[in-house]
């Protein structure tokens, strides 16, 4: 007799997995830690063994399910939910299988935006580059990100500019202040991944300007009481940092006195300097001669990002009685007290014994006693 036996594939089940922790999408995974689609199918009802069976799986999208049960998603994978189906057959017998789907949820990477604030103020007058790049301290999945990988949005806002390269300009004669401007990051593979963060530039305006006040004093060098050469006139200085910045090497030029003293080597904004510069002239004869000494200095200064400034001087007590020269209407004029004198001594020489007919002949000794030169001079 015969027996006959009908045995029967035992039940196979392939069960849904569903990937409860994201997927970092710039990152990807080349197996998803803790994830193996075997780990919870069955075979003949009970949790089965890797060898009985064998997985077969199209890649789909971003995800590929490997012949050892992991899962591989790729790199660069915009953010979103995947699935991939696979399907096991029992090794015994082939034709006994189950299909199930693997589902993958793929986040963003990070992204941060950091605050920047440019190191070096700028000069408003010229404007230009601020010297910062806001790219370079960005971050993107917890590193310096590259600055394809993203994408930079901003708006024009006072004189500061965010260009799409991350360079930030200032307009030319932006007053001086502190300016803020913000721009925004997305990423190029998840254009909805964004941050955004503020830019601070401090920008100067350089106004350098110097002045100076000098004043003449006339000195009766051998006291004899009247003006004459080598008497002398003294001048002291004032100099004032008139501008908004500081000063450094400020010197005093006269090309009508001996200056004495200076350089200043610092002079602060607002600041002003009585102490440090005197000057000497010594009266000539044409001195004398014209009534006044007409005399202008000049003040130099360096300023600490700009060409040196100059000021010419002007008299804080000016003569009110003085002619003005057209060409130095700034000049220190000091008054010179003229004494015009004319002495004549007449001497008659009698010639022969002084009778009727003799010739008295006169001789005349003319002598200048003031100071000043006398010119045309008729007896």
């Amino acid at each position: 007799a015969t027996v006959t036996v009908t045995v029967a594939a035992a039940p196979i089940k392939a069960v849904d997995d569903i990937v409860s922790t994201p997927i970092n999408g710039k990152d990807g995974a080349t197996t998803i830690t803790g994830v193996n689609v075997l780990s919870n199918d069955k075979l003949n009802g009970v949790i089965l063994t890797p060898a009985d069976v064998v997985i077969t799986s199209t890649k789909t999208g971003p995800l590929t399910v490997n012949a050892n049960g992991t899962v591989t998603v790729d790199p660069k994978t915009p953010a979103g939910t995947y699935a991939v189906q696979y399907t096991i057959c029992e090794v015994l017998n082939p034709n006994n299988c189950d299909t199930a789907t693997v589902t993958v949820t793929v986040a963003a990477a990070p992204i941060k935006a950091v605050d920047d604030i440019a190191i070096n103020p700028i000069d408003g007058k010229v404007g230009g580059d601020s010297g910062i790049n806001v790219l370079t301290n960005d971050k993107l999945n917890g590193v310096l990100l590259t600055p394809t990988d993203v994408v930079i949005t901003s708006t024009k806002t006072g004189p500061l500019t965010v260009n799409a390269n991350g360079t930030v300009t200032v307009a030319a004669n932006t007053a001086a202040g502190t300016y803020t401007i913000k721009y925004t990051i997305c990423e190029i593979l998840n254009p909805d991944n964004c941050d955004t963060a503020t830019v601070t530039v401090n920008v100067y305006v350089d106004e350098p300007s110097i002045s100076l006040l000098k004043d003449g004093t006339y000195f009766d060098n051998d006291n004899n009481g009247k003006t004459n050469p080598g008497d002398y006139v003294t001048y002291t200085f004032v100099v004032s940092n008139t501008g908004n910045v500081d000063l450094t090497n400020i010197t005093v030029a006269d090309n009508n006195a001996v200056i004495t003293g200076g350089p200043i080597a610092l002079l602060k904004a607002g600041q002003t300097d009585s102490k440090t510069f005197t000057a000497i002239h010594i009266l000539t004869q044409a001195d004398i001669d014209t009534g006044y000494v007409y005399n202008t200095a000049l003040a130099t200064g360096t300023p600490p990002r700009s060409p040196e400034v100059t000021g010419t001087s002007s008299d804080p007590t000016p003569c009110t009685t003085c002619p003005i020269l057209p060409r130095c209407t700034t000049c220190t004029i000091t008054p010179l007290t003229q004494t015009p004198r004319i002495a004549l001594v007449k001497t008659g020489v009698v010639g022969g014994t002084g009778k009727v007919g003799d010739v008295i002949t006169y001789t005349f000794a003319v002598t200048n006693t003031g100071n000043t030169t006398l010119t045309n001079v008729i007896v």
